[in-house]
């Protein structure tokens, strides 16, 4: 095990000096090792998997970064994991592959994890913590105005069944960017472009 941190230090190094090929083949050499050794219940296999979603994504490989990324939950999960900033920061990312995919009910279950995640870290006064509430509250904002202009009797009639109810519309998407300005506050970052924005969408700019 402590040469497959040897090799993920390596790919690191080598992804942090833009020699991405050489990063991702030690990467590979990494998790081969780990599995050889039976060390894939742990939180270094889980963030070596982390690394290597971020890897793809970099690249707009997503589905490979979500498979990884799914990879490496299980890993936190399977060596429990679940309770750092870490394992807060892993679920937040894999919430916004969702969200950008259109898959919204995916993407809410992941930030409500993650949520749950950061609060049981004690993280909320984090950049991250604000992050991710602000990012549910773009989501369930972007779901209330969508399903505003639903009609009962289009073909498409169950595309926004239940959604309003199911993750609370206007007023819950309110209340997370209220929430995230909070955080961002208690955590000195109120100088930020992510600031600024956040206080567009609560009409305060």
């Amino acid at each position: 095990e402590e040469y497959a941190r040897l090799l993920q230090s390596l790919g690191s190094q080598y992804s942090k000096l833009g020699q991405c090929e050489e990063g991702m083949a030690k990467y590979l050499e990494a998790q081969t090792v780990y599995q050889a050794a039976g060390a894939t219940k742990s939180t270094s296999y889980a963030g070596l998997l982390r690394n290597m979603g971020i890897w793809y994504g970099r690249r707009g490989r997503d589905e490979e970064a979500i498979a990884k990324y799914e990879e490496a939950q299980k890993a936190c999960q399977e060596c429990r994991a679940t309770r750092s900033v870490n394992y807060g920061s892993l679920l937040s990312t894999m919430g916004f592959y969702y969200q950008k995919h259109g898959y919204s009910e995916k993407a809410i279950d992941k930030y409500q994890q993650a949520k749950r995640a950061f609060e049981e870290a004690g993280a909320v006064n984090t950049v991250s913590y604000a992050s991710l509430l602000r990012n549910i509250g773009s989501l369930l904002e972007k779901q209330s105005m969508e399903c505003a202009t639903w009609d009962p009797f289009s073909p498409d009639r169950d595309a926004c069944k239940g959604h309003v109810v199911a993750v609370g519309g206007i007023d819950k998407a309110t209340a997370a960017f209220a929430a995230a300005k909070t955080a961002f506050e208690a955590a000195g970052a109120t100088r930020t472009q992510e600031y600024a924005s956040l206080l567009v969408q609560l009409g305060e700019s």
